[in-house]
């Protein structure tokens, strides 16, 4: 809407604002999403939102149905569940005819379903004089909603949250799903779109298997800027998942292990796991990357090679932490090179391969970690 066409419609009376609205509803709808600044006019000309990216905190702090003296509720507090998330304004036509009977319709369908929750949030960029937080309260009490209000948004001082969230105005619908991730960020869903989209989101993602050891290295990144590779080598790029695997050619199980490691890489190779052999002389000594390379392939294994020089990596990231432990480690990275399952050694491989029931366990875990990892969006 041109300003000054908004300039004159707030210079009317009520009843000819609401006459207007009632009258010229879809033209005021489209206005509602051009109004915003940044917004590209309707959501499919041009894409809003923050897709695929961390749910921002709310800092919301006026709110109806709260208990009295509770905290304020933020998006954190939705963590492990599908959280449909729904901007709102009191005079926003669309809302009214689009917004809440769908949200209505999604509360009634997962009504005892724990997995789910909502939050309506009246996010206020225009009209602050007819978008109060007591309309807010209207329009709670009008949809009977018996899930957290919020208003956002007053004299004069627009909602951070259509910003935050990149939204195109209103009524505007987010799904996070359990991790806290925006899934869905866009002007206009269906019932059938949005009960997809949270039996999607809603089912767990399987667990990886415990790591028993290098518990503090999970979730971090592992820097290998520091290691060596042989002559003519081309570092790898990071796969989907990315094994490495510490070895030493004077070591019995790395021996039997690094054959088991060219199984996977071999298994899972297509799919987009990378596999590492990373070299560390013992005792701790200089070692040439090159005949780290001509060992490994003496053990039939034919992925990328390099060398620890000096137990660098491995005493900064492993054994400087846990003490006592093997140094033939296993460290298994995700497509964001963050490290999410560590075996602790000393021997990987299957019973197939010769590895009794406890080692052919855990490579059974380490198989389980990698198709978890290669499955993950």
């Amino acid at each position: 809407m041109p300003r000054r066409a908004f300039y004159v419609y707030n210079t009317m009376s009520k009843l000819q604002r609401m006459n207007v609205l009632h009258k010229f509803w879809p033209v005021t709808l489209t206005a509602c999403l051009l109004l915003w600044p940044g917004a590209g006019g309707t959501a499919g000309a041009q894409p809003q939102g923050i897709l695929n990216q961390p749910a921002p905190e709310w800092n919301v702090n006026q709110w109806i149905n709260i208990e009295p003296d509770s905290p304020y509720p933020e998006i954190a507090d939705y963590r492990g569940q599908v959280l449909y998330l729904y901007f709102f304004q009191a005079w926003c036509p669309g809302c009214h005819r689009h917004g809440f009977p769908t949200l209505t319709k999604m509360l009634a369908t997962y009504d005892d379903d724990p997995s789910v929750a909502f939050v309506a949030i009246q996010s206020v960029f225009e009209g602050f004089s007819s978008n109060t937080f007591e309309h807010a309260q209207n329009v709670a009490s009008k949809y009977e909603l018996n899930i957290p209000v919020g208003h956002s948004g007053n004299n004069g001082v627009k909602s951070p949250l259509l910003r935050s969230y990149r939204s195109g105005g209103t009524p505007w619908t987010i799904i996070v799903d359990p991790e806290g991730t925006v899934r869905y960020n866009d002007f206009h869903i269906n019932v059938s779109t949005a009960t997809a989209l949270i039996e999607q989101y809603k089912q767990p993602k399987p667990a990886l298997p415990e790591s028993r050891s290098g518990k503090h290295l999970l979730g971090t990144p592992l820097d290998l800027t520091g290691l060596e590779w042989p002559t003519g080598t081309d570092v790898p790029s990071p796969g989907r998942a990315t094994l490495l695997r510490f070895w030493t050619h004077t070591c019995p199980y790395c021996v039997a292990s690094l054959p088991a490691i060219e199984s996977l890489r071999q298994e899972y190779g297509e799919r987009g796991l990378s596999t590492i052999a990373v070299y560390h002389a013992k005792p701790r000594r200089d070692f040439a990357a090159d005949d780290a390379l001509e060992r490994a392939r003496d053990l039939s294994y034919s992925g990328p090679v390099a060398v620890d020089p000096n137990w660098n990596l491995l005493r900064q990231s492993y054994l400087d932490i846990e003490t006592g432990g093997f140094t033939s480690i296993s460290i298994l990275l995700d497509r964001d090179g963050l490290v999410r399952y560590v075996h602790p050694g000393p021997e990987l491989r299957p019973a197939a391969m010769g590895g009794s029931k406890e080692v052919a366990a855990d490579f059974d875990d380490l198989r389980l970690a990698i198709e978890i990892l290669l499955a993950e969006e």
